[in-house]
């Protein structure tokens, strides 16, 4: 299954599965290479510039169609920002930032490049994405991370149990 799954560490009682959006309870996550737009290494910095580059015009009208003009507004009169290149990279850091990171451009790369999650701001909520459910584990489960299982409350110490 790989559906997202969004996790939102200001409501840490709510998650989204895949379209179902139900109230899970508290659990853990399991993000081992994370795309974080605020903490790129050199490389991976150069990779997205990039990335903006080769799709400035698609990802700028992206942005605008989502609602994104405001910050553009901002960043030409409180950081004297012109280009769409460097409003695009700003944007990667600025609240908000999930209507970037969430489109179909953006998604592909993370996938590609190897990241298993990602973290977006939406209304300065901090939230961490995972693409399939066994990443996460409910708290009440006691049994081992499983990339075998998609199941969150799965617990093989209660199945071993029973066998």
């Amino acid at each position: 299954m790989n559906n997202f799954a969004f996790l939102s560490t200001t409501c840490i009682f709510f998650g989204i599965l895949g379209n179902e959006g139900r109230k899970i309870g508290k659990f853990y996550i399991k993000a081992c290479k994370i795309f974080d737009p605020n903490h790129l290494k050199n490389n991976e910095l150069i990779d997205i510039k990039n990335l903006i580059a080769e799709n400035v015009d698609e990802l700028y009208d992206f942005v605008m169609m989502m609602g994104g003009e405001y910050a553009f507004i901002e960043m030409d009169n409180d950081y004297n920002i012109k280009t769409k290149e460097e409003k695009l990279l700003k944007f990667l850091t600025w609240t908000d930032n999930w209507i970037l990171i969430e489109c179909r451009t953006f998604q592909d790369y993370i996938k590609n490049y190897g990241y298993d999650s990602f973290v977006t701001n939406e209304n300065e909520h901090y939230n961490i994405a995972v693409y399939n459910s066994n990443q996460i584990k409910s708290i009440k489960n006691k049994g081992e991370w499983s990339e075998n299982s998609d199941d969150i409350f799965e617990d093989k110490t209660l199945i071993d149990e029973h066998d």
